[in-house]
């Protein structure tokens, strides 16, 4: 057993997470630049799990439902 707290090995997924998280913040705003819808999906879908809101939110972008109920 060593006097160490702490273990280098722990280091590494770390690390790979950071990278992880950085690519991913890197093509979103690529993606939201690139395709102005996809501001809309961000705001209804996780990056990595889902967002509790999105069981109760509606699914359609704002003003589509009123689009809906004007054409009735």
């Amino acid at each position: 057993m060593t006097d160490t707290v702490y273990n280098y090995a722990c280091l590494g997924p770390l690390l790979y997470c950071a990278v992880f998280q950085g690519s991913t913040v890197l093509t979103e705003s690529v993606s939201a630049k690139k395709y102005p819808e996809y501001t809309e999906y961000q705001r209804l879908v996780g990056r990595f799990m889902p967002k509790p809101s999105a069981f109760w939110e509606s699914s359609k972008p704002a003003g589509e439902e009123e689009d809906v109920k004007k054409r009735e």
